[in-house]
């Protein structure tokens, strides 16, 4: 009699674009994060192509896109904590073997994804109308920073469930799907940040709302995207096992996965369950935490540059910032790749790994700073005036590159230990760290040179320079002891 093929409880799996727990940690570093650092420079130039684009409204435009870089952030500082956690958990997961575990950690954290949004949609306007009127922000900038968040805010489900897409993507060491996705992003905005700022055709002209409104259709874009692109690890896919039998055309040798089938089981793990709720929290609380410090900082830097620098200060920082962003590109993109490493071979036991790749991305790190440094330093002045022509505006923001040139090694190990102990699932000192960085510290030493020694903007670029490498010395001592640590008990 024929055999009737049936699964009825077909085995999760999870295609992998490459083990990371074998190879040479050099090579699967570079691997990884040389399309993230291409991504992140798209995206880059996305926030550039906005930076533009106000400023040719007016410097008051400008001033506004960064007085609301804070609020803005926030959500971006809660999305990319939870990418992160994500990543940490479904990397370690995958190291250990665990696939059904992993999938369990993807789709609880889009549910928690999902509820986050409608909360955050529903106090959109609490908590923006508070920080902007903590940082005095009224007249013309205050009203084109309004505008313009409000607007943007819109977009807040795109931005959590895009990152937490990219999650499983990146904790299987697949970079260059999220570098199409941001690629794409900045040609299109592109297109559509003219086009809804001064309209064209039956588009009426938007003005500033206009540069926020081609975000959001850029981001919503970008999660249908992802979604096939994570289709394709197979986490949704129908799994078939010798045991049960192959169905019609597929055999142990051209595949067991059929996604014209949907592996019906993964849609009872989309309930939130407390255990992996938790363990999540766990992991993207510090990680959002030390993500929102940040926004905190840009809220607390921007209110001293507004007070004791006014708008043309305002300005500079926030050409400056995207300016900064470019020449740490190839960091972030290391830092990427150093999470997937470690996550990985964490959850494989593999701790001799995890220290191999901390120090290599130490050295690669070293290595980049000569390079970008080399390049970006010299044509500063010339990139500036691309963005506005006002003398104080360029005065400003060639100061703050400069400074930049001091403190760029101690943003790479921040960003190294970040990653390492996130990898690790010890995320607890990043938030320490974070807090007394960007909130603690520079409240105490802006005030001390602003308030008491009377120095304006210049004393705060350089006080974010101190700062940063006192931060960046404990940071590193402390991940050195944890590593050891670790390593007794491997």
């Amino acid at each position: 009699m024929k055999k009737v093929w049936s699964a009825e409880n077909p085995e999760i799996r999870i295609v992998s674009d490459q083990k990371l727990t074998e190879g040479k940690i050099p090579r699967l570093l570079l691997k990884i994060s040389i399309p993230a650092s291409t991504g992140l420079l798209f995206n880059t130039l996305y926030n550039i192509t906005d930076t533009y684009f106000g400023g040719r409204i007016s410097t008051e435009a400008l001033a506004g896109l960064s007085i609301s870089f804070p609020v803005f952030f926030i959500i971006l500082a809660l999305a990319l904590g939870l990418g992160t956690a994500s990543t940490a958990l479904i990397s370690n997961a995958l190291g250990a073997g665990e696939n059904k575990k992993a999938v369990i950690y993807f789709v609880q954290a889009i549910s928690f994804s999902l509820l986050l949004a409608l909360v955050l949609l529903f106090l959109r306007d609490s908590y923006s109308g508070f920080v902007f009127s903590l940082m005095g922000a009224s007249g013309a900038v205050g009203d084109y920073a309004s505008e313009y968040i409000n607007t943007i805010l819109l977009g807040i489900p795109f931005f959590l469930l895009n990152n937490v897409l990219n999650s499983m993507l990146n904790a299987r060491g697949n970079t260059k799907s999220y570098r199409n996705v941001l690629a794409a992003g900045f040609a299109v905005n592109l297109l559509l940040d003219p086009m809804f700022l001064y309209g064209f055709g039956f588009i009426p002209a938007m003005g500033i709302k206009g540069i926020a409104f081609a975000t959001v259709l850029v981001q919503a874009g970008a999660l249908i995207y992802l979604f096939f692109e994570v289709v394709k690890t197979g986490v949704f896919c129908r799994y078939f096992t010798a045991s049960a039998g192959f169905p019609p055309g597929f055999s142990e040798t051209d595949g067991d996965r059929d996604c014209r089938r949907i592996n019906r089981n993964v849609f009872r793990y989309f309930i939130p369950k407390v255990s992996y709720i938790k363990e999540i929290l766990a992991q993207s609380i510090p990680s959002g935490l030390n993500m929102m410090s940040v926004a905190l900082g840009f809220f607390v830097i921007n209110f001293f540059l507004n007070r004791y620098g006014g708008h043309q200060a305002l300005a500079a920082y926030a050409i400056g910032l995207r300016i900064e962003q470019i020449a740490l590109l190839p960091a972030l993109g290391l830092n990427t790749a150093l999470l997937a490493v470690t996550g990985q071979n964490s959850g494989a036991g593999r701790i001799d790994r995890v220290k191999i790749a901390f120090k290599t991305s130490l050295f690669f790190g070293a290595v980049l700073m000569a390079v970008m440094l080399t390049i970006i330093l010299p044509l500063s002045g010339l990139i500036i005036s691309i963005f506005s022509k006002d003398p104080d505006v360029l005065f400003y923001a060639v100061y703050y590159l400069r400074i930049v040139g001091i403190t760029y090694y101690s943003y790479i190990i921040l960003f190294c230990c970040n990653s390492m102990l996130q990898g690790i699932k010890k995320p607890g000192f990043v938030l320490l760290s974070g807090l007394f960085r960007q909130i603690a510290a520079p409240a105490a030493v802006f005030y001390f040179i602003c308030g008491v020694k009377g120095l304006g903007a210049e004393g705060i670029f350089a006080g974010i320079a101190a700062i940063n490498w006192i931060a960046a010395a404990a940071m590193l001592f402390y991940s050195l002891k944890k590593l050891s640590t670790l390593d007794k008990y491997k």
